[in-house]
C-alpha cells in the first residue's frame, strides 16, 4: 500500500524511482514532472494493481503456446509462466559458504538464463536459483510446492528480469520469470 501512496502523491517528482534505486529515472521524472504526467500515471496504475492483487511476489502471467523458433524446434510448448523474486539473497551461499549471495546477485545481467536445482528443505520440495553453478537464493516455498507437485516432469527456463530491493531484509534480489515447457 505504501508503494501506491508514494507513487500517487510523489510519483510526479520521481520519488518512487529513487526508492527503487533507479536514480536516472528519478532525475528524469523530477525534471519532466513524471514524464509529463504519463509515466507517473502508468506507474500509479501499476502500483494500484499490485496493491489490489495483494502485492503477491508470485503471479501467474500467461498460459499460451510457444511461438519462438528455438523452443518450437524442440517440440515443447510453454504451458505456464511465473514471475517471482529470488528469496534468501541476504544469506551466504549454501553450496559455497565463503560467498555472499547478494554479491552474486550484482553479477547477474538482465535477461540472463539461470537454473533451478531441486533439493529438500525439512522434507519439503525446494529449489535453488543458480547462476553458473552457484546458488544465489531460492524460490518461495509455496511456488516450489506448486512446481514440484504440478510440473515436476517439465522443463524450466529461468530468466533474470530486473534487480529489485528486498526491503524486509535490506538487500538486493532479482525478479525472475520461470517459464515451464512440456
Amino acid at each position: 500500500m505504501s508503494e501506491f501512496i508514494i507513487t500517487l502523491l510523489f510519483g510526479w517528482l520521481g520519488v518512487h524511482k529513487f526508492i527503487q534505486k533507479k536514480y536516472g529515472l528519478g532525475i528524469l521524472y523530477f525534471f519532466t514532472l513524471g514524464l509529463f504526467g504519463i509515466g507517473w500515471l502508468i506507474d500509479t496504475i501499476t502500483a494500484f494493481m499490485r496493491m489490489t492483487n495483494g502485492n503477491h511476489q508470485i503471479s501467474e502471467i500467461k498460459q499460451s503456446n510457444v511461438s519462438s523458433g528455438d523452443v518450437r524446434s524442440s517440440g515443447k510448448q510453454l504451458i505456464k509462466s511465473f514471475d517471482t523474486v529470488i528469496v534468501g539473497t541476504f544469506a551466504k551461499s549454501s553450496k559455497y559458504p565463503d560467498e555472499k549471495r547478494e554479491d552474486q546477485i550484482f553479477r547477474i545481467r538482465k535477461n540472463a538464463k539461470l537454473d533451478l536445482e531441486f533439493w529438500r528443505y525439512k522434507g519439503d520440495p525446494a529449489y535453488y536459483v543458480c547462476d553458473c553453478g552457484t546458488d544465489v537464493g531460492c524460490i518461495r516455498a509455496e511456488l516450489a510446492k506448486i512446481i514440484y507437485d504440478e510440473y515436476n516432469d517439465c522443463e524450466f527456463v529461468v530468466t533474470a528480469l530486473e534487480k529489485v530491493m528486498d526491503n524486509s531484509n535490506e538487500c538486493m534480489t532479482y525478479k525472475i520469470r520461470i517459464d515451464i515447457y512440456r
